[in-house]
């Protein structure tokens, strides 16, 4: 969240929180609430939403697909087109069907893909800083 800019954030209170979004089963455990817990971004709060079905996330800036999603990713990307959401996934190809972050391992570490088109396409900025770290992906 803090290395991308939505399309109107400047205009966006301090009232308003970043919603983090997690499709599908949680593979965080309660951990992302403990990562997250009294932090802010721009005096913005965090909150975790959590759903079986995208409906659940209506607003989210941040979605994660997790794992279990896998097989319906296209349609659920196929639904955000058109929103500002972020989409963050983990799972093989998920950047090349259109997936904006995507997170991998390599050499047991992990490393991260970026669609910097699908984000462009969002309207979202992604800080070169992130960009540097990051493999580019395309579709």
């Amino acid at each position: 969240l803090k290395y991308v800019e939505w399309p109107g954030q400047e205009g966006m209170g301090a009232d308003k929180s970043w919603l983090i979004g997690v499709l599908g089963d949680d593979p965080f455990a309660g951990a992302l609430e403990n990562a997250v817990a009294a932090k802010t971004i721009n005096e913005r709060k965090i909150a975790i939403h959590r759903g079986a079905q995208l409906e659940d996330l209506k607003g989210c800036h941040l979605v994660f697909l997790s794992q279990s999603e896998k097989s319906r990713a296209k349609r659920v990307l196929a639904s955000l087109q058109g929103t500002a959401a972020l989409t963050v996934g983990e799972f093989d190809s998920f950047a090349e069907q259109g997936g904006m972050i995507n997170f991998t391992m390599a050499s047991n570490r992990v490393r991260f893909e970026i669609n910097l088109r699908a984000a462009q396409k969002a309207g979202l900025k992604i800080n070169f800083k992130l960009l540097n770290l990051a493999k580019i992906v395309s579709p």
